[in-house]
């Protein structure tokens, strides 16, 4: 669960079906960072799989993907 009342005021995540989309100023230079997470080790494949329709998805929005965050729970 992701608390958007702690990110900063500039901060402004864009939900996309499952996916967050959030876009991060880094000294006055805007990254996007695509975010994937299962809640599984047992589920490494589906996180792979997110992470490529991140990817694809951004590019058919013509979104340049600075950074991609993978994380498997527990």
């Amino acid at each position: 669960m992701i608390d958007f009342g702690t990110l900063p005021a500039e901060i402004d995540p864009v939900r996309i079906g499952k996916f967050w989309y959030v876009r991060v100023i880094d000294d006055a230079r805007l990254l996007t960072i695509a975010y994937a997470r299962v809640s599984s080790h047992d589920q490494r494949a589906d996180l792979e799989r997110q992470k490529l329709r991140l990817l694809e998805h951004a590019q058919r929005q013509r979104i340049q993907v600075d950074q991609v965050i993978a994380e498997a729970g527990q």
